[in-house]
């Protein structure tokens, strides 16, 4: 019963830090904007009329997307750890 409450205990914590970086990411400023205004920039075409697009606009735009996409990915995957972890606790037996 100890390793299945720290298989839980250790997914939950791995849950909480992948949500934690998810959400950190969606904080991080890309050239003075956020990712996601950025992005959507980036898939509106009108990057190239855009004084952010100094050099390289389209590797930046890959970039960001990568990034964009990253976030959910860690976000989603954290809720879904942390959640089973809660599972996993509230599921074991006493002893």
């Amino acid at each position: 019963m100890v390793k299945s409450q720290t298989w839980a205990v250790t997914a939950g914590v791995a849950g909480a830090t992948l949500f934690g970086a998810g959400f950190a990411l969606t904080q991080v400023s890309f050239r003075g904007v956020t990712i996601a205004r950025w992005n959507d920039l980036c898939a509106s075409g009108l990057v190239q009329l855009s004084p952010l697009s100094s050099t390289h606009p389209v590797g930046q735009c890959v970039l960001v997307a990568v990034a964009y996409h990253a976030t959910g990915w860690l976000i989603g995957s954290g809720l879904a750890l942390y959640g089973c972890s809660l599972l996993m606790l509230a599921n074991r037996k006493p002893s």
